[in-house]
């Protein structure tokens, strides 16, 4: 009685044993799996921050321009006003009389 207890625990002790070592290989798997998959963000991740810099860049070029646009526009605003002055003065002194 005293060896079939002693082999059943043995028994017992090895299906433990396999378990755990069943245990740590698909712990190994998912950690190696973690890995692949946290490698493959920080990849992703840095291909999205050089897009996103590229994009900033663009942007930036296109706030410039359009701010050198409104600047454009202002001075042709300016320059439409003048025109117009000039053109009222020379309307008010007789018509419209070519200077060339």
């Amino acid at each position: 009685a005293v060896v079939s207890t002693q082999s059943t625990g043995e028994t017992k002790l090895d299906d433990i044993e396999f378990k755990v070592s069943e245990t740590n290989v698909h712990i190994d798997i998912c950690q190696s799996d973690m890995f692949a998959k946290t490698e493959a963000l920080v990849r992703d991740n840095s291909h999205l921050e050089a897009k996103i810099s590229v994009q900033a860049a663009s942007l930036e070029q296109s706030e410039k321009f359009l701010k050198e646009s409104h600047e454009n526009i202002e001075i042709l605003h300016g320059t439409i006003a003048e025109l117009q002055e000039r053109v009222a003065v020379l309307q008010s002194q007789g018509g419209h009389q070519n200077t060339g």
